[in-house]
């Protein structure tokens, strides 16, 4: 337990960078926007400057307020609907999305941080440049197959070891015009020169007006009542909608009454009744608030908890691809201040496989979160915000911050925050327990199940009833990060199925 502030990350490093400009003075915004530079240095594969966005959900004490800051994915002005037809979505020049993340970070920081931007780019400039140790994370990592040679040679992807020690010199002098230039030296400068001519020589879509056109967007955030917790989260293009339609449909049904296979048996079908609407309603081409309102609206989610309890079950199923890869981080600090963030570089590994030369900047794969059949309702179309997975997530208590939380996992990050939520407050587990309770997602037929965690018996039994997927521990299913408040002490914590780091002072 700690008293003045904490961080919740998926890096050591990443995490301690946050915690020292929690120290220096800086608040939970500070804090957020450090720890998010520093994993684009240590945890290059899953977010950083070339990332297609993220969501922060802040509580800001002296408001009592909760606001989104959205700056979450969207497509070139010159995407199409066919764009995709005869070729990849998930790798290339033409798979990259708008980089929006060094916007989103920049707007936080100047909105709401006590610190500079460049204050909170310092540490992780020093990182770029001093060089770290490389873990099993980023070694598996760099061995993807579809790395250009410019992100090969940037991270040795040929001869690095586990444990090696890694310097992105490049980055590091990216960081430092970015800290003297501001956010305009990659939008509109020598950064974003370098980044289109790389985009322009692979025949992709990107231009700089898509650079220059692209607006973060300050929103107010979804809001559910949950056994007397409120509960935030982006409402817009984001998970937040199907995690809380989850939470309030089982809210409607006694859990703490069942046995371990019977949760697990109603949980499979809340699940699927809030997918078969995210798909039914969310991935429309426009969506009216008040259609994604109606979704966790009191009355609508008692009836879908009511036909549940007549056996009465969803027969919409589809299927689709579903690997991401995300990160997440949390922060709190002693004024009361919360911050929940997550950013991404899309479906893969280090996004398109593309470096900037000169820069050491990952470009995205966002356009991969789109549908490759342009009569999808979700095929690409020109500056469309897609429907994104991110959940980050806070509860507050009589409003007083309770908890932070958000995790990686594409569609798995909306049960994943939901499960956690559900056995914390539903079913009184400690945030380590709800953290390492055995997980499983639904979104159509299958059950996916971490196999290494159940026991036999429990597995057998699902067998008997379900067409199961296993998933391994690690991979699918990791870091979720968050804080807890107890009696106004900081409880931070992470999971333990991928590297991760949670501290405080």
């Amino acid at each position: 337990m700690y008293k003045n502030g904490a961080v919740s990350s998926a890096h050591k490093l990443a995490t301690e960078t946050g915690i020292s400009i929690l120290k220096s003075g800086g608040n939970a915004v500070d804090a957020a926007v450090a720890t998010a530079f520093a994993l684009s240095v240590v945890d290059p594969q899953n977010s950083g400057l070339g990332g297609l966005g993220g969501y922060a959900t802040i509580y800001l004490k002296e408001k009592e307020e909760v606001l989104v800051v959205n700056f979450g994915p969207q497509a070139p002005q010159n995407s199409s609907p066919d764009m995709f037809v005869d070729s990849s979505n998930t790798v290339g020049h033409k798979a990259v999305s708008i980089p929006t993340v060094l916007k989103g970070l920049s707007t936080i920081s100047k909105k709401y941080g006590k610190l500079s931007l460049s204050q909170c780019i310092e540490p992780s400039r020093v990182l770029a440049e001093s060089g770290f140790q490389i873990n099993s994370a980023l070694y598996r990592a760099v061995k993807e197959k579809h790395l250009d040679s410019e992100t090969k040679k940037v991270f040795q992807a040929d001869k690095v070891k586990e444990g090696d020690f890694l310097k992105l010199t490049d980055y590091a002098r990216t960081l430092k015009k970015i800290q003297e230039q501001g956010e305009d030296v990659f939008y509109q400068g020598e950064i974003a020169d370098l980044l289109l001519a790389l985009i322009k020589k692979g025949k992709g879509i990107l231009t700089k007006e898509d650079l220059v056109n692209y607006e973060v967007k300050i929103e107010r955030p979804g809001k559910i009542n949950y056994h007397g917790y409120d509960i935030y989260f982006p409402l817009f293009n984001s998970g937040g909608v199907t995690m809380a339609q989850i939470l309030k449909i089982s809210e409607k049904i006694e859990l703490k009454e069942l046995s371990k296979l019977e949760h697990l048996d109603v949980m499979y079908h809340v699940m699927q009744a809030a997918f078969e609407d995210r798909f039914k309603v969310l991935e429309k081409r426009t969506v009216k608030e008040a259609e994604i309102l109606h979704l966790i609206n009191e009355e609508y989610c008692k009836k879908a908890a009511e036909k549940i309890k007549r056996g009465e079950y969803s027969t919409y199923f589809t299927k689709s691809e579903d690997i991401g890869h995300t990160t997440h981080l949390c922060t709190v600090d002693n004024e009361g201040n919360m911050v929940t963030l997550t950013q991404t570089n899309g479906q893969l590994w280090f996004g398109s496989g593309l470096t900037v030369p000169g820069t050491g900047i990952v470009l995205n794969c966002g356009m991969s979160q789109f549908s490759t059949d342009p009569q999808h309702p979700n095929a690409p179309q020109p500056n469309r915000s897609n429907l994104s997975n991110m959940t980050p997530t806070l509860v507050l208590k009589n409003n007083r911050p309770f908890l932070a939380i958000g995790t990686p996992g594409s569609r798995r990050i909306i049960t994943i925050v939901a499960a956690v939520i559900i056995q914390i407050i539903a079913l009184d587990k400690t945030l380590k327990e709800a953290l390492d309770t055995p997980r499983i997602h639904c979104e159509g037929r299958k059950l996916w199940v971490e196999k290494e965690a159940f026991d036999l018996q429990l597995l057998n039994l699902l067998k008997d009833k379900y067409p199961l997927e296993y998933l391994s521990l690690g991979h699918f299913y990791g870091s979720t990060t968050a804080i807890q408040v107890i009696e106004d002490s900081y409880y931070p914590e992470v999971d333990s199925r991928f590297p991760g780091s949670a501290r405080g002072y």
